[in-house]
């Protein structure tokens, strides 16, 4: 071989080498490496991300303050802010406001959260400077015109499709579910957080009621420098970057924070309920309350709930029993309050087996008999999967606006894929038996309804007529027809129809809702955590059974007709009751006017239902010292008949 062809064999084997090595994909960057904080003189804090070769820039400014911080009265407050910072521009109206970043390429925009408000613009890395001046007037002080505010009134509306109450959303709004009969929602029941659920929440009115001093006055309450975090992740040069910034945010005023009002408290203790509904698989959600999270906690609460996620999905989803076609983890947080959840809708054969395998992969992590081969090998995937599908500007933009929002809890913008590569078993095993214990989980489950439409249909007619029947035998007393002499009907006034029936209507209304109340606060409390159809359903039976029973009460108290017969009275009630009067029973019989009744003692233990102001009505008195008084087709006529009766 010559050295000829030894020069050319060498070259093809580099050469070789050079293209293997070109096909190995390079690893993939870290986004959240790196991410440099800035605090500027005014207290606002600045995270700066340089992303090389990314062509987009995300520019935006959290504020922690939300729904949750609008004052009772005036809910949508926190909302009409967010809508103002863009409309409300000095020269500028909404539309330029957008058209400026639209013929850039770039788009923007805000939203509400329950307790923080997040702004944003993404455009081409060229137009850096542009984003940061156009983000820093968006959130500099507004004067909140009259006029724009009066504008933007009915968008916000539209936004939350508010309108005027009619009459059923009145009653609605004040029988059906009033705030003083309302059952604890999930947040108040297991953190004591007061929200706008255990209020009169009326968007159409508080949307009016709100004024360009009520902006103002929010705006200087929370969108405080010190508490907004402004984040600038793209292709942009360090320096210039963070004197444009200095240029801009750094003008901002500087005030000091208004204190947080929000607390809570842990409920302290498991719960369980369980329903029925008409569906095709059971929905499944099991929680564990996380309250006060510190930095280190939530990092590792992010990692679980993906590691878990991978997981369940590897087992429940693509495993051999496809129990489930998808299950997600995730977490959930509202200000100082927050809890992990697993949720899915799991086939009604394998759920034994889902529920098995949820609780298996955590006691795995409680007891710490997970291998630390198996944690490593799960702990890589999910390192690599935030690696690689969040890398870009738009990506950590993202995560601010969903779980980086608060400055209090993250001070630096955290490394999740370094945390999530290194982070030891020992911590995750550690934070699942301080946080995922049986005293924080509150699992609810809808299980499929046992029984069809129809036949839950036809049980609830069957109910009913035994309910009425029941009723019936209980209040009815047999009475021999063939001896009555004489029919009579009482007569209401048009002016008692007007007045006192509605009253008795509203007491009975009043009545069955606290019956209604009283049966949901026992539901709530007891019957939901039997997990039991037939158990639950017999009591609901038996509940609206007894309201069945007591409505024909009811209405067994509402006398009808006068019949006397040869050896005494009987007074006909409106459903199935009547009283038989004898005659020895018979203290008084007279006809009455309105001053010897309703101004009298005779009052007191009387069934009125006369004025007797235009005429004189029919007053009778039983010896037990019950009375009525009453009008008839003809009085005299039937003061008569009642005479020969005693």
């Amino acid at each position: 071989m010559t050295r000829a062809h030894r020069w050319l064999i060498l070259l093809a084997l580099l050469a070789c080498a050079i293209a293997v090595d070109a096909q190995e994909p390079a690893p993939a960057r870290n986004a959240f490496a790196g991410v440099e904080t800035v605090v500027l003189p005014n207290g606002l804090k600045v995270w700066f991300k340089r992303l090389p070769g990314d062509p987009t820039l995300s520019a935006s400014v959290s504020v922690p303050a939300g729904f949750d911080q609008d004052p009772p009265g005036l809910e949508q407050l926190a909302h009409f802010t967010e809508h103002m910072l863009f409309s409300d521009q000095p020269g500028r109206t909404e539309a330029d406001v957008k058209h400026e970043v639209d013929e850039r390429g770039g788009s923007e925009n805000g939203f509400t959260a329950l307790d923080h408000t997040f702004y944003f613009i993404r455009i081409g890395a060229a137009h850096g400077p542009f984003a940061i001046d156009w983000m820093y007037r968006l959130v500099s002080p507004h004067a909140m015109d009259s006029a724009i505010v009066e504008r933007q009134r009915e968008p916000v509306a539209l936004e939350v499709r508010a309108r005027p109450r009619q009459l059923f959303d009145w009653l609605y709004a004040h029988y059906v579910d009033p705030p003083l009969l309302r059952v604890p929602g999930f947040w108040e029941r297991e953190f004591g957080l007061t929200t706008e659920d255990s209020r009169d929440y009326y968007p159409w009115q508080s949307l009016h009621r709100i004024t360009p001093a009520d902006l103002r006055g929010f705006y200087e309450r929370y969108y405080v420098p010190s508490r907004m975090t402004l984040t600038i992740a793209g292709d942009l040069d360090r320096d210039r970057t963070i004197a444009a910034i200095r240029e801009t945010f750094g003008t901002l005023p500087t005030r000091a924070a208004v204190p947080d009002t929000v607390t809570m408290h842990d409920a302290g203790r498991r719960r369980a309920q369980y329903s029925w509904a008409f569906r095709s698989n059971v929905r499944y959600e099991n929680r564990y309350r996380l309250a006060a999270l510190g930095t280190r906690d939530r990092v590792i609460a992010i990692f679980l709930r993906r590691w878990l996620d991978k997981r369940l999905n590897d087992r429940l989803r693509f495993g051999e029993r496809k129990a489930a076609y998808g299950i997600q983890v995730g977490t959930v947080r509202r200000g100082p309050a927050s809890y992990l959840y697993v949720y899915g809708g799991i086939k009604q054969s394998e759920y034994a087996f889902a529920r098995r395998v949820v609780d298996a992969e955590i006691e795995s992590l409680r007891a710490g008999t997970l291998s630390a081969a198996e944690f490593a090998s799960d702990r890589a995937a999910v390192a690599s999967q935030i690696r690689v599908q969040d890398a870009t500007a738009k990506d950590l933009e993202e995560w601010v606006g969903s779980e980086f929002y608060d400055d209090r809890t993250f001070r630096d913008f955290p490394d999740l894929v370094t945390a999530f590569e290194t982070i030891p078993r020992g911590d995750v095993e550690s934070f699942v038996r301080q946080r995922l214990v049986p005293q924080a989980q509150v699992l609810d489950v809808v299980y499929p309804m046992p029984l069809s439409e129809g036949v839950v249909a036809a049980m609830a007619l069957v109910l009913g007529w035994l309910a009425v029947v029941a009723a019936r035998r209980l209040l009815r007393r047999p009475v021999d027809m063939t001896r009555i002499r004489y029919v009579a009907r009482f007569h209401l006034p048009l002016l008692y129809r007007v007045t006192v029936l509605p009253v008795l209507v509203a007491i009975v209304a009043v009545a069955v809702r606290l019956l209604v109340y009283g049966f949901q606060l026992s539901y709530e409390w007891f019957l939901v955590g039997i997990d039991s159809f037939w158990i639950q359903w017999s009591v609901i039976a038996v509940f609206a059974a007894v309201t069945i029973v007591l409505g024909v009460f009811m209405l067994g108290r509402l006398p009808r007709k006068l019949l006397c017969f040869d050896d005494g009275i009987v007074i006909k009630y409106l459903a199935y009751r009547s009283v038989r009067v004898a005659p020895e029973d018979i203290a008084e019989v007279g006809m009455r006017g309105f001053a010897e009744v309703w101004l009298t003692r005779r009052l007191w233990s009387c069934l009125p239902l006369a004025f007797g102001m235009v005429r004189p009505a029919i007053y009778l008195r039983r010896r037990d010292g019950r009375s009525y008084y009453f009008n008839v087709r003809d009085n005299e006529e039937c003061v008569r008949m009642l005479g020969e009766n005693r």
